[in-house]
């Protein structure tokens, strides 16, 4: 539930009227779109995550990955997934990925592919991964520094002390007005459903492996060399 400007919260807490009030009469827009996107998400006092250095910091330090806990996980889905691709070699630099009628090229040594995904994300796609199992290159070292653990430790290194509130606002900043964004609705009807790539599909269609079963007690197992019955 939403909580009106100047109404109890869950805690009984009153939320301050004066300002929020000041910014209806200046820009009435602006001041729905923060009542409808609700306090919690613009007062960080009502923020229900995670906001303070020095909690980020510890969890910072307490990853025990070579790389950030998100990105590992993204490319365990993608180390998966590239095992269906097949891999044939262009030159020393350069090989092509394929699976079905997808077709890719991968340049390790540029960090490059055709899909466009290695040079935007800085890290490896699927078919970069397919590249570099099959020449022998580690995956982990082809992501940029940036996503890993130490970086992410060093960006909560520093402290952030709380504001002196005799600092003056300098009249720049309180005389600027804060504007939403203006958001062009695109033509047509809206997509209900995304489409999706080859490696989505390829992971729905692939059929998990029937286990092997005992020829003699038809168990799963062992097989009939080592069958005890």
């Amino acid at each position: 539930m939403l909580h009106r400007i100047g109404e109890l919260n869950s805690k009984g807490t009153k939320i301050p009227v004066s300002a929020f009030n000041e910014i209806e009469a200046l820009h009435p827009g602006l001041h729905g779109y923060l009542q409808r996107a609700g306090v919690q998400m613009w007062a960080r006092v009502h923020f229900p995550g995670e906001r303070w250095f020095a909690e980020r910091r510890e969890d910072a330090k307490s990853q025990l990955t070579t790389l950030s806990r998100g990105v590992e996980k993204l490319l365990e889905g993608r180390v998966t997934a590239s095992r269906l691709f097949e891999v044939q070699p262009i030159d020393a630099l350069r090989v092509q990925v394929q699976y079905g009628t997808s077709l890719h090229v991968v340049n390790l040594d540029a960090k490059r592919c055709t899909c466009r995904r290695f040079e935007q994300e800085k890290i490896p796609c699927v078919h970069a991964i397919a590249a570099a199992e099959h020449m022998g290159v580690s995956h982990i070292s082809l992501v940029d520094l940036t996503y890993r653990s130490n970086y992410l430790v060093n960006a909560y290194a520093d402290s952030i002390s709380p504001t002196d509130i005799a600092l003056t606002v300098p009249e720049i900043v309180t005389n600027q007005p804060c504007v939403p964004l203006n958001i062009a609705t695109q033509p047509g009807r809206p997509k209900k459903s995304r489409i999706k790539s080859t490696v989505e599909i390829a992971l729905q269609n692939k059929r998990l492996r029937k286990p092997h079963a005992c020829s003699r007690c038809k168990e799963v197992g062992h097989n009939e060399k080592t069958c005890r019955k």
